[in-house]
């Protein structure tokens, strides 16, 4: 058994007493800070899989996405740590950068950026819709953290600066010692919570495709980029002879773009349906994603209804197109047709029509007199000799 830590909150009256450790197997140790990342991972998987079809994607989809980030984002946080920790260090022991991972010395942004780029690429090859997929799983993303973070209290780092706060944080492990800090492990899996009920609810409500990944890029900006002011492991830059922190450099850079963004991509839409004597509708319809049949998962509303049973889907409209009356204004070389369907054209030339049956008796009698219409006197045929005369 490895050594406890103890963490509490005594402005609470909380003490706990945690093996970071939760089992060991024939010498491997299986700690908490690794199990709740994976919990993590499966309540975002499981939530993908329900909302998958908002954005028009398999949970085949999902999975492909999650076999290939999930190993990234592992090897990303690591790399991210290495860059900005010691890098000179670990260039001159480049073994310690696999053997070292035990030891501690991952960071979340590495494994956001790896990911993010290699779904890029299982996305562009899958041929499914980028933006809207990203909406999907970004906005998981946040669950993800917001459970995974608690594994920084098991461990008992990722706290902030001294404060008085009744939530402060007490933390006594084999390596810190620290009475009254900053629970930003907290603060951050608080903000992550709530960003992410927002932004599951925002879900079926978007203006265009990419907006729930750019309001993720701008929550979690915000919320970092504070956060990261308070800790005490923060990883640093040296950038235009300015000591800063990494995070929180990226935090606001994330922040910024998304802003824009979020302002231009509306404006730029609402100009080119104007130019096109279009309807602006802000928000995402079911044509814009493309979705399988079977309708709307139990517990979706009517916004998340498969495309082709939604009013201007491309399947509803080839359903209508070929529902539709033939047009009766017909070109020389097409046939005639019958309300009650197809006349056979087999046997009449290119370019005439095929009489109809009342052309072909009329021709077949024609000394037969018409019925008189109501009211007028019947019509008598003329005598020969009055004809002659």
């Amino acid at each position: 058994m490895s050594q406890l830590n103890h963490i509490g909150f005594p402005g609470l009256g909380l003490q706990f007493e945690i093996d970071p450790v939760a089992i060991e197997i024939f010498g491997f140790q299986v700690r908490w800070y690794g199990i709740l990342i994976c919990l993590g991972v499966i309540v975002a998987t499981i939530l993908a899989w329900r909302r998958c079809r908002t954005v028009g994607i398999t949970f085949d989809d999902i999975l492909d996405i999650l076999i290939f980030c999930l190993p990234s984002a592992i090897i990303g946080c690591r790399l991210y740590y290495v860059l900005f920790y010691d890098f000179d260090y670990y260039m001159q022991h480049p073994l310690e950068i696999i053997t070292g991972i035990t030891d501690g010395g991952l960071a979340f942004y590495g494994g956001l950026i790896a990911a993010v780029l290699v779904g890029l690429i299982v996305m562009k090859v899958k041929k499914i819709n980028i933006p809207a997929t990203l909406d999907l799983c970004l906005t998981m993303f946040l669950i993800a953290q917001a459970i995974g973070r608690w594994g920084n209290f098991v461990n008992g780092e990722a706290f902030g600066g001294p404060t008085d706060l009744p939530w402060r944080m007490s933390v006594y492990t084999p390596y810190t010692a620290q009475t009254g800090v900053h629970p930003t492990f907290l603060y951050e899996s608080l903000w992550c919570l709530v960003g992410f009920v927002l932004l599951y609810l925002h879900l079926s409500h978007r203006r265009f495709n990419g907006e729930n990944a750019l309001l993720y890029l701008l929550w979690y900006g915000l919320g970092r980029a504070f956060i990261e002011g308070l800790r005490t492991d923060s990883l640093y830059m040296d950038l235009f002879g300015l000591h800063l922190r990494v995070s929180q450099v990226l935090s606001v850079c994330m922040v910024l773009v998304a802003a824009v963004l979020l302002i231009v991509i509306p404006l730029v839409r609402k100009k080119r349906a104007v130019e096109a004597g279009l309807e602006y509708v802000p928000i995402v319809s079911a044509a814009d994603t493309e979705t399988w049949p079977g309708g709307a998962a139990d517990g979706e509303d009517a916004s998340e209804k498969d495309a082709s049973e939604e009013v201007g889907s491309p399947a509803q409209e080839e359903a209508a197109a070929e529902e539709a009356p033939a047009d009766p204004a017909q070109t020389p070389g097409e046939t005639a047709t019958e309300p009650g369907g197809q006349q056979d054209a087999g046997d009449a030339p290119v370019g005439e029509a095929v009489p109809s049956p009342q052309e072909d008796a009329a021709e077949a009698a024609p000394d037969m007199p018409t019925a008189p219409e109501d009211g007028a006197a019947p019509e008598t045929a003329p005598a020969e000799d009055e004809k002659e005369k």
